[in-house]
């Protein structure tokens, strides 16, 4: 009778990490569509992120002391 709950309860726990990689792999498939439909929002949204808006914005001292570090991406790929 134990191998037959350990077989059950294996097979449940298959069942649930199946479930959690599909709605994961789902998520992903969302999130590239988007990217595809929608490329000027996705490259303004990382150009902001390398550009570092936020932190010049939030907390002005601590972007002047990184502020003179180049940029990890090339400017001519991120739009101002």
């Amino acid at each position: 009778m134990t191998a037959e709950v350990d077989v059950a309860v294996e097979a449940l726990l298959f069942l649930v990490d199946a479930a959690l990689v599909a709605g994961l792999a789902c998520w992903m498939i969302v999130a590239v569509a988007d990217n595809w439909r929608h490329p000027r929002m996705n490259e303004d949204g990382v150009a902001m992120v390398v550009r570092l808006d936020d932190l010049a914005r939030d907390y002005p001292e601590d972007y002047k002391m990184i502020a003179h570090r180049p940029s990890p991406i090339a400017a001519s790929t991120i739009r101002p």
